[in-house]
């Protein structure tokens, strides 16, 4: 919490404060203009994992009219990479000693989005979940009250109702069905039941509650009552051929320790391995149960 003496201005309090962001160690670049300069990033920051961070503020209520706006500021800072270093490098020139001497923006990681106001609305929170963005926007209502002669700001982090999903119209009942959606062989739908059981086999023994759900072309597997889907086994045609299946692991951070897997090119926290038809699986078995415990860990830390 901090204190002032006279009416806080959110901007100054939160560039003197950053640490009411809720981001470790964030550094404060400054602001930040659009190429057609109607839209300016409030606040535009770097993280200790050198991510970039926008946020917005509203004084007032933030409501779904913010997230055009966020859109705008995305796009704007994939085309314009070389603004934010030049921001940063001023940054580092005019900071005391050596503590962001090593900072630097990791272009690669998709920008992080923070959105203060002094009130969320609900309906901004919900439609969020639907933005074609890499990380979950993070929402903070900041309020202030006096307390005598000093102003007291808090912050609040809203943060979304998990939603429930409509079940899918038709589940197929069996792996044979499931592949065949795809046109998968018999090969590969061999490979894919076998993957399952191998997971199957090690959610009993370590006495998880993983639920497997069949859907059309793929087999997920979540913590019971979770909507957190971290295994998945699927089939897909289009990608290489009927006989090939796949099996992908959500493994956030944790994937990093697996140099052996393919990293997705859109949604770089899921990691895979590929599969023929008729290939032999033992000498991927304990990868494959390493990989199941890697990932409940996962789904247990999120769901």
């Amino acid at each position: 919490m901090v204190t002032s003496k006279r009416k806080p201005i959110w901007k100054a309090t939160l560039r003197g404060h950053p640490d009411l962001l809720q981001e470790e160690d964030l550094l404060i670049l400054g602001r930040q203009a659009s190429s057609d300069r109607r839209d300016i990033v409030d606040l535009l920051a770097v993280n200790s994992k050198n991510q970039l961070v926008i946020v917005e503020l509203k004084k007032d209520k933030a409501d779904e009219r913010v997230i055009p706006q966020i859109l705008r500021y995305y796009h704007w800072l994939y085309q314009n990479p070389e603004k934010t270093q030049q921001l940063l490098a001023k940054k580092k020139e005019q900071s005391e000693g050596k503590r962001y001497r090593n900072r630097t923006i990791d272009l690669d990681q998709a920008p992080k989005i923070v959105v203060v106001a002094g009130e969320i609305d609900p309906v901004l929170v919900s439609l969020s979940q639907y933005l074609n963005v890499k990380e979950e926007i993070k929402f903070l209502e900041l309020t202030a009250h006096r307390e005598g002669t000093q102003q007291l700001l808090q912050i609040t982090r809203i943060k979304r109702k998990r939603e429930r999903v409509a079940p899918t119209r038709t589940k197929p009942e069996s792996w044979e069905e499931c592949g065949g959606r795809t046109g998968a062989t018999e090969a590969a739908v061999e490979i894919g039941k076998r993957i399952g059981e191998i997971i199957d086999e090690t959610s009993k023994a370590e006495k998880w509650n993983l639920v497997s759900t069949f859907n059309q072309g793929y087999v997920s597997y979540r913590m019971e009552g979770s909507g957190i889907g971290v295994l998945e086994i699927g089939f897909n045609e289009a990608k290489k051929d009927a006989n090939w299946c796949y099996a992908t692991f959500h493994l956030g951070e944790r994937g990093k320790d697996y140099t052996d897997l393919k990293k997705d090119e859109y949604y770089r926290e899921y990691w895979y391995v590929e599969f023929e038809g008729g290939s032999d699986l033992s000498q991927m078995e304990p990868r494959i149960r390493e990989l199941a415990k890697a990932a409940y860990a996962f789904n247990n830390k999120v769901g």
